[in-house]
């Protein structure tokens, strides 16, 4: 559910996860927001429409963390399934999988946008260098 921050009224309930949703994200530019749930699946909702626009589907257990990229052109999302997972917004596309050692907790990009992080439940946190915005490799 969307409340107005000022008068603390509903402004929209978005229900269309088959399971409980554990991770939402804005956009930079406000127009997107993405949400991760148990189901396994991503949404990514108009925020001025308040419509489902899309779903993004590849992981195989809960999504626990979900982080757009500071251009808003990239979604990066964690999982139990033990990945990280980089999603391509303007075609809704899945764009790379990186396998990681434990189930993944959380994800963010730097606000410059040059580095990705991600901090799974053994402890180790995982840190990655863009070296474009659509393209993100392994240090």
């Amino acid at each position: 559910m969307l409340r107005d921050g000022v008068a603390g009224q509903k402004v929209a309930t978005l229900d269309s996860h088959a399971n409980d949703v554990k991770t939402v994200a804005f956009s930079p530019n406000g127009k997107w927001l993405a949400s991760g749930s148990w189901d396994r699946t991503i949404k990514l909702w108009d925020v001025a429409t308040k419509r489902e626009v899309a779903t993004l589907k590849g992981h195989t257990d809960d999504i626990k963390s979900i982080a757009f990229s500071p251009d808003g052109r990239t979604l990066a999302s964690g999982s139990a399934d033990h990945t990280l997972k980089l999603w391509n917004v303007a075609v809704r596309q899945e764009m790379i999988t990186f396998p990681l050692s434990a189930p993944v907790f959380s994800v963010a990009f730097s606000p410059d946008g040059k580095y990705l992080a991600a901090e799974c439940q053994d402890g180790v946190i995982y840190l990655w260098r863009a070296a474009m915005p659509d393209e993100v490799r392994r240090d």
